[in-house]
C-alpha cells in the first residue's frame, strides 16, 4: 500500500476510487434493496434522451465513471493506472483533470450526435443490467494513452500482454480498430465515443504544447 501511496497521483488515485465505488456500491447496495442498481443506471449512465429532455446534464460527466461489466472496468482501470501518474505529473493535477474531463465529455457528446444524427446503434458502450446507455471512462482514456504517446512514443508496451509495440504505433492501432468498428452499429464497443476523445486530447494537448509535431512525434 506505501508503494501505491507513493506511485498514484491524486487525480488518479481519485478516479479510480470513483470508478470502483460507482461499480461495486450499487450491485451491494442491491442486496438490500432489489432494483437500486438498476435505478442507479438509469440516473447515472449516459442515455441521450433522458440526458437531454429530462435535463440530466450529469449525465455527460458521470457516465465515465460506471462500467458495464468487470472487464471492461478493469481494462480502463489498468490503463488509467500505468498510464495516468506519468501523464499526471507532466501535466499537472488540476490541468490532467480538466484534459480528462473534457475528453471524456466530447466523447459522450460524439456518441449522442451519432445517436440522432445518423443511426441509433444498439450497442451503447457495454450497456449494464442490459439497458442501454453509455457507460465507460474509455474516452477519456483515450485522452491519456494520447499523452502518453506523445510524451513517449519510443516507449514499448505489452499489446494484449505478449506483442511489445512502441505507444505511437499502439495509438495508431487504437484510432483503425476504431473507425473500423464504426461500420458495425451493433457493436456493444461506443467507437465514436473513443474517436471523441482521442480527438479531444489532441486538441487540448496541441493548444497546451504548441510545439508538439504529431507527424513526426516529436517536440519541434
Amino acid at each position: 500500500m506505501h508503494f501505491l501511496d507513493r506511485y498514484l497521483t491524486p487525480a488518479v488515485k481519485t478516479i479510480l476510487l470513483l470508478c470502483l465505488v460507482f461499480y461495486f456500491a450499487p450491485a451491494i447496495l442491491d442486496l438490500f434493496k432489489p432494483g437500486f442498481a438498476l435505478d442507479f443506471h438509469y440516473r447515472f449512465a449516459l442515455q441521450p434522451e433522458v440526458a437531454i429532455f429530462d435535463l440530466h446534464l450529469w449525465q455527460f460527466v458521470t457516465y465515465m465513471f460506471m462500467h458495464g461489466g468487470l472487464f471492461h472496468l478493469l481494462f480502463n482501470m489498468l490503463a488509467l493506472f500505468f498510464f495516468g501518474p506519468a501523464i499526471e505529473n507532466r501535466l499537472g493535477t488540476r490541468r490532467f483533470w480538466s484534459f480528462f474531463l473534457i475528453s471524456g465529455v466530447v466523447a459522450a457528446i460524439s456518441h449522442v450526435a451519432l445517436y440522432y444524427g445518423f443511426h441509433r446503434p444498439t450497442g451503447m458502450g457495454l450497456p449494464a443490467f442490459g439497458v442501454p446507455g453509455l457507460v465507460g471512462a474509455s474516452g477519456a482514456i483515450m485522452f491519456v494513452l494520447l499523452a502518453f504517446a506523445a510524451y513517449y512514443p519510443e516507449q514499448e508496451v505489452l499489446l494484449y500482454l505478449a506483442i511489445p509495440v512502441k505507444m505511437k504505433v499502439l495509438i495508431g492501432i487504437i484510432i483503425v480498430l476504431d473507425l473500423i468498428g464504426l461500420g458495425n452499429p451493433g457493436s456493444s464497443v461506443a467507437h465514436i465515443a473513443h474517436l471523441g476523445g482521442l480527438v479531444a486530447g489532441y486538441a487540448l494537448l496541441s493548444q497546451y504544447h504548441r510545439d508538439w509535431d504529431i507527424r513526426h512525434w516529436r517536440w519541434r
